[in-house]
């Protein structure tokens, strides 16, 4: 008989794979959190002036992947989704310049 390749996998299951998972990052109490939720994220444009974000992501696992998940990351994998994620979307924040000067040089047609 064969074996499902996440029966090695103590706490992630094919079946919670199928499962729509959340990450937020936000602070909007009257919006109920239906997953991990974690406080805005703050960095600053090209010119430094502040940018506050509050975004919110979704995902599922994919149950054939769900061994290689485990033996690379353990249960700790939302944790390393989450600390990417931040790390990606900062960066990439970052790079914006000042929205009234992109208007300015781009005049919409």
């Amino acid at each position: 008989m064969a074996r499902d390749s996440t029966s090695r996998v103590p706490s992630i299951t094919s079946s919670c794979a199928l499962e729509v998972r959340h990450i937020e990052f936000s602070n909007i109490d009257r919006i109920k959190a239906a997953g991990l939720r974690y406080a805005p994220l703050h960095t600053r444009t090209k010119e430094g002036l502040g940018l506050h974000l509050q975004v919110s992501l979704q995902y599922r696992l994919i149950p054939q992947n769900l061994s290689a998940l485990y033996s690379e990351f353990n249960q700790n994998y939302e944790q390393v989704f989450v600390s990417s994620v931040r790390d990606v979307l900062i960066k990439a924040a970052s790079e914006y310049e000042e929205m009234v000067e992109l208007l300015a040089a781009n005049p919409p047609k």
